[in-house]
């Protein structure tokens, strides 16, 4: 008598607890062997991916900026309002600013410049991968419920005498739709 198909494995001749045959053993060799091949081709797409490095690149650009932000705070409590003037090195510099505050909005400055760079190679590279895709236009989504924008970036192909800026976005989408093409080609 066999037992209840919700007792039996997916292996129709080896029911739960029973010993394994051979048919079972070798299906689960030759299982094993494609999700091995699997498996290391899947993380290789990831590595080639250029989107994935650009992620991240992001990633420890934010994180970067924000740890110095929060020390704004303190170096606004501790050196008078008068001796902070400056709020960005290219503005032009006040002879008066005390030199721990001008250090700091030269790393504030630094920093904006490198998340400025993560954000230009996020709207310029094409993802190369299915998985890549999805991985940006969820990491957009993380930083937008944030609270946080992309910026608008000026179009290299826009020869205009005005040159106006797009969305981020804009860059994002165009970059997504070659991807997908060629995905599908």
């Amino acid at each position: 008598m066999t037992a209840p198909a919700e007792t039996k494995s997916e292996f129709v001749d080896s029911p739960r607890g029973a010993a394994p045959t051979r048919r079972t053993l070798m299906h689960m060799i030759i299982t094993g062997a494609a999700a091995s091949t699997f498996v290391p081709s899947a993380v290789a797409a990831l590595e080639v991916d250029p989107i994935f490095a650009a992620i991240e690149a992001h990633k420890r650009a934010y994180d970067a900026r924000s740890a110095e932000i929060v020390k704004t705070e303190a170096y606004e409590a501790a050196i008078p309002a008068e001796r902070r003037k400056t709020w960005r090195i290219d503005e032009g510099v006040f002879d008066t600013d005390n030199p721990d505050w001008l250090a700091h909005v030269r790393t504030m400055d630094e920093l904006r410049d490198h998340e400025s760079e993560a954000e230009c190679a996020l709207a310029s590279i094409v993802p190369t991968t299915t998985a890549g895709v999805c991985a940006l236009l969820k990491y957009a989504a993380e930083v937008e419920a944030r609270g946080i924008s992309w910026p608008d970036l000026i179009d290299p192909d826009d020869e205009s005498t005005h040159r106006r800026g797009r969305s981020w976005y804009y860059f994002v989408h165009h970059n997504i739709v070659e991807s997908l093409e060629q995905m599908a080609a």
